[in-house]
């Protein structure tokens, strides 16, 4: 398990940041990029399928009559049918969420399985029934694009209305289920983030991550959770689309607040990810983000954290990790610097040189931090 986390730790993009020591840095990066292929082809961190109990093992074979059955109950009258429909959704969910190492016909999937899905995505719930059938369409979809290549692309049409539903009006339930769906899409690597940016997912992602934060309804801290890792996800293989989220109004300042005392871990964790690939981008983009205290929310984080450091078990430095991250993107800022050069926080990242799975970020960080003083 160590091996597995420390590998996911540094899976994860740098910026250059100064002239200073270039090539080191420069070099630096080459390997993260190298790390970052490998992981990306195994496919390990950026796709999370989201599991359901079910009843019995279900073969590749079983599974692919579930969808046809399901796909021919949608077909026929769908309003007079929906307690069948929501069984058969039922059914292929609990198929689809099962580990196999035989792959689904992804034929079936793309010309029978995905249309019909989509004609129940394109329903406004007006009831509980109506709503349980989107999810589950919802949660099947998330569950395919895992399954994969050839069933990920099929489930790529159904993005533009996956996206329909991130604006919580059937409840924050099925906007997490969609933004996960979308997250799992992204993880496909560059072509796919593309595709979705072409659709327009990146504000309703954005508009999601804002609301479930601000607001204290069931589910809400939870589909927050889920909207920033999935712009995380795009931003990683498409940064272009930061510039697309820096322009929804409140942004920059809502993803801030996040890190300034989010009770939520998990949402705190995705916020700090989300913000190291936005200032690994272009000075722009970190300058925005600068602008609105990131660097005193990222501060006051990392000393809060670093405090605990040693209590916390296998897996709980990923928001170190992010921490570390961002402090080294944000370096060769003289805004930031101002705040990076305090006294309190380069101890604190000294002292997570001595912690094995944060080792190499942390001497990132201050090497950064040194080159960027020498600088000034």
């Amino acid at each position: 398990m160590a091996d597995a986390a420390q590998a996911d730790l540094q899976d994860r993009p740098r910026a250059r940041l100064t002239t200073v020591a270039v090539k080191s840095i420069e070099t630096r990066r080459l390997e993260g990029r190298q790390r970052q292929q490998r992981h990306r082809e195994g496919g390990l961190c950026l796709k999370r399928v989201r599991a359901a109990a079910s009843p019995r093992t279900c073969s590749a074979e079983d599974c692919n009559r579930l969808m046809i059955h399901c796909a021919d109950a949608i077909g026929m009258d769908l309003h007079r049918n929906r307690h069948a429909t929501l069984q058969a959704l039922i059914a292929v969910r609990q198929a689809v969420s099962q580990e196999r190492e035989d792959r689904l016909d992804a034929q079936l999937i793309s010309a029978k399985l995905i249309p019909a899905l989509v004609r129940l995505l394109l329903i406004r719930p007006r009831s509980h029934l109506a709503r349980d059938t989107v999810l589950e369409a919802a949660w099947i979809c998330t569950n395919l694009a895992c399954a994969g290549e050839a069933a990920a692309a099929a489930v790529l049409a159904a993005a533009p209305v996956l996206a329909l539903h991130l604006d919580c009006a059937h409840g924050y339930a099925v906007a997490e289920q969609c933004a996960w769906a979308l997250g799992n899409l992204a993880g496909e690597g560059q072509d796919a983030c593309q595709v979705l940016g072409a659709n327009g997912v990146v504000l309703p992602l954005g508009r999601l991550l804002l609301r479930g934060c601000k607001e204290h309804a069931v589910g809400g801290t939870q589909a927050a959770a889920c909207a920033a890792w999935a712009l995380a996800n795009i931003l990683f293989s498409c940064p272009s689309e930061v510039g697309h989220l820096l322009y929804l109004s409140g942004f920059p300042r809502g993803l801030t607040a996040v890190l300034r005392g989010h009770r939520n871990r998990e949402l705190a964790v995705e916020a700090a990810w989300l913000l190291a690939f936005i200032t690994a981008g272009p000075e722009a983009h970190m300058y925005a983000m600068i602008k609105h205290g990131a660097a005193e929310a990222v501060s006051a984080a990392l000393l809060c954290e670093a405090s605990s450091c040693p209590q916390q078990g296998q897996g709980e430095e990923s928001l170190l990790d992010a921490l570390l991250r961002s402090i080294g993107n944000m370096a060769p800022s003289r805004a930031a610097a101002g705040v990076f050069s305090a006294p309190e926080i380069k101890a604190a990242i000294a002292e997570l040189r001595q912690h094995a799975l944060l080792a190499e970020e942390a001497q990132w960080a201050l090497g950064n931090l040194d080159a960027m003083d020498r600088c000034i």
